[in-house]
């Protein structure tokens, strides 16, 4: 019944997980829930969590850990200055992550994701203020990020490279932000964006 690795999926388990993802096939679900068992194992906060196992020994797959655990522990994401962001996408609770959750963002920064299915995820990352509409506030703090502390760009240097953004992205030029629309045409002129938003695990 789906044990490999000393993991115990249920079969019932591993082929919905296996639809609904439709990339990873079931020893990759395996092997992220074998990194995922490893993160819920060392979580050393103050709660008592529930067993990663069910009463059978089987995984639980509704078990969850805070996010702010997993992006602060996780090699592929304690550098990156979006981290907050990404888990808070893939969470329904918007404060903790489920290993389905978790497989789901796995799963969306696999290589073998297609970049069009990245997209959309990658847009609700950079819209801050969760309003549907990337604003000239959501891409300054873009930036920021992604200058980090030592932050050397002046801000009128800022305010011109959002200027030519929305001037090539945005059909209207009174727009407000760039929607789903628009952000593809900016990441179409970005050919290494699947490269670059992508990690192996």
């Amino acid at each position: 019944m789906g044990n490999r690795n000393g993991f115990k999926i249920r079969d019932s388990d591993l082929h919905e997980l296996e639809r609904s993802i439709r990339i990873l096939n079931q020893t990759e679900i395996i092997h992220i829930y074998k990194r995922w068992h490893q993160l819920y194992t060392a979580y050393s906060g103050e709660e008592q969590l529930p067993s990663p196992l069910d009463v059978e020994g089987f995984a639980n797959l509704e078990a969850s850990l805070p996010n702010s655990y997993i992006m602060n522990t996780m090699d592929e994401l304690q550098m990156n200055p979006f981290k907050d962001r990404i888990v808070k996408v893939f969470s329904l609770s918007g404060d903790r992550l489920s290993f389905e959750e978790f497989l789901d963002m796995v799963a969306h920064f696999s290589y073998k994701m297609p970049a069009k299915r990245k997209v959309p995820i990658a847009f609700r990352i950079y819209d801050f203020d969760d309003n549907n509409i990337i604003g000239r506030e959501d891409l300054k703090m873009m930036m920021d990020r992604l200058t980090g502390e030592d932050d050397v760009l002046p801000d009128e240097t800022k305010t011109t490279i959002i200027d030519k953004v929305f001037e090539e992205a945005c059909k209207d030029s009174h727009s407000v932000g760039l929607n789903l629309f628009d952000f593809k045409v900016v990441l179409s002129k970005s050919p290494d964006f699947d490269l670059t938003f992508g990690f192996n695990l």
